[in-house]
């Protein structure tokens, strides 16, 4: 039975987040380009139905076009040491970032006061 995770009740297809699009162009920005992704995907194994990933497919999943497999989006990540995390939790983590840091730069300005 075919993976149908991806479809609507409609059966149409559902896009991609934002934050997996934002992550890929992101990831083809590293890369240096949509062919240079697909190119090193194709040399780690992997492609396509029809063969390795061209420049068109992997700007497609960057725009919403196409969704490409979780396992892909975690190649990518792998390959080119890409956080998901920030994508994931976005502004939130970064708010739960500052706090924790501003808690410990507190704590430092007690530490260093004249006793």
């Amino acid at each position: 039975m075919p993976d149908e995770s991806n479809r609507t009740e409609d059966g149409d297809r559902r896009p991609a987040s934002p934050e997996v699009n934002r992550f890929l162009a992101d990831a083809i920005e590293k890369a240096g380009g949509a062919e240079a992704l697909a190119e090193a995907l194709h040399a780690v194994g992997f492609s396509g139905r029809e063969g390795p990933f061209d420049d068109r497919t992997v700007r497609a999943w960057a725009n919403g076009n196409r969704r490409p497999t979780p396992d892909l989006i975690f190649a990518v990540a792998r390959l080119l040491d890409l956080s998901m995390d920030r994508y994931a939790f976005g502004t939130e983590l970064r708010a739960e970032i500052s706090e924790v840091i501003d808690d410990h730069e507190r704590r430092l300005r007690l530490l260093e006061r004249p006793a």
